[in-house]
């Protein structure tokens, strides 16, 4: 089989980390990394999510997904079950901060970079992941751990996600919906399917180099009733 535009040989699947849930209290790292556009990142950074839930199910069974996926395997790829298929539902909106964005000093890249990040915009979308298991008693334990990892926080209803590879910013999810897929066709392949549905929220970020303001004091005369000069240079 031909695949256009193949990876190029040696390419790391997380060079730059995996998506990892946003503690209370932690700062964000902001990077100048950017893999993939908004859409695709919030996808990856839930599909990373889960592929490391483990859960101990009623009745002794240790679960995790054997195969997580953003959007679609490839078709030459031999399934795994249990599985799960994080996808974009519809289409995703832009919702605008303000009609002037501004600069955050807290939201620039370390130095030597230096860039500003400027955010014009969320990108707002709802996520499907989509449960792929093998038994009822095996998808009823998977959507419970789903719904446990969903809900980390005990005062909040939504979780974050830190993103390494789009900007190192955090996308923002909360449940939605949930639904049990059966039909005649996934049953008699004693497929079991289930979709958590959610809402995700990620800044579409924009990065902008400007130059620093430095006063510089220019004392031109000194003495009693003497006027003092100041000039403002850039450096």
């Amino acid at each position: 089989m031909t695949v256009p535009n193949p990876p190029a040989p040696g390419t790391q699947r997380h060079p730059v980390g995996r998506a990892t849930l946003a503690l209370r209290g932690t700062q964000q790292a902001y990077t100048a990394v950017q893999e993939c556009d908004p859409r695709l990142a919030m996808c990856r950074g839930l599909a990373e999510y889960i592929e490391d839930i483990v859960f101990d199910a009623p009745g002794g069974r240790r679960l995790r997904f054997k195969d997580v996926h953003e959007e679609f395997a490839d078709p030459e790829e031999t399934g795994k079950y249990p599985s799960a298929r994080i996808s974009m539902r519809g289409s995703g909106t832009y919702e605008d901060r303000s009609l002037s964005p501004g600069l955050d000093p807290k939201e620039r890249l370390p130095l030597p970079d230096g860039r500003y990040m400027v955010v014009p915009a969320d990108f707002v979308a709802e996520l499907a992941a989509e449960v792929w298991a093998t038994d009822v008693v095996e998808r009823s334990a998977l959507l419970m751990a789903l719904e446990a990892a969903f809900t980390p926080n005990y005062d909040r209803f939504s979780f974050d996600l830190n993103l390494p590879f789009y900007y190192g910013v955090r996308a923002t999810y909360s449940l939605a919906s949930l639904t049990a897929d059966d039909d005649g066709d996934t049953v008699l392949r004693r497929f079991r399917v289930a979709t958590i549905a959610l809402k995700a929220r990620l800044p579409l970020v924009r990065l902008y180099s400007f130059p620093d303001m430095r006063p510089l004091f220019d004392l031109q005369a000194v003495g009693p009733g003497a006027d003092v000069l100041v000039s403002l240079a850039v450096t």
